[in-house]
């Protein structure tokens, strides 16, 4: 039963309990967007750092659907019902990396553990170094 001030000559009841059914997509679809894809806390005031980490978070988003709609797929005789989006954008972010590492294998392209490493390495070199820290008059 849903409460509405709309007029029953505008929206029916059938109308409107579809209505209310794409609202509450649109609210776990930006659910799944702030606590999955790290849009809640944006750790910069740039606007276009803070672009390029919508899209980043939109495409992660649809690429995790798309699996998620493999899954069902590939089970069409399990529970799915209780396999809810949510529920999906936890394993999927907690394993995105294996994910990732099996499509690039299943299409031809691996990584090695030198190519690993040399990426980590050059992610590790702070960017930062010659700045001065809030700290170091603290500590001095």
């Amino acid at each position: 039963m849903y409460i509405t001030n709309i007029s029953p000559e505008l929206l029916g009841p059938e109308e409107v309990a579809r209505l209310y059914g794409a609202r509450w997509e649109v609210e776990i679809l930006f659910k799944e967007l702030k606590s999955r894809y790290a849009l809640d806390m944006v750790p910069t005031s740039n606007p276009q750092v803070i672009e390029a980490m919508i899209w980043i978070a939109i495409l992660m988003l649809l690429i995790s659907r798309k699996i998620y709609r493999v899954v069902r797929a590939l089970n069409p005789e399990a529970k799915m019902a209780r396999f809810t989006t949510l529920r999906w954008s936890n394993i999927f972010t907690e394993n995105a990396g294996s994910i990732l590492a099996s499509i690039l294998r299943y299409i031809g392209l691996e990584t090695s553990l030198k190519t690993s490493l040399e990426f980590s390495i050059s992610e590790a070199v702070d960017p930062h170094v010659t700045r001065k820290r809030f700290t170091e008059e603290w500590w001095a």
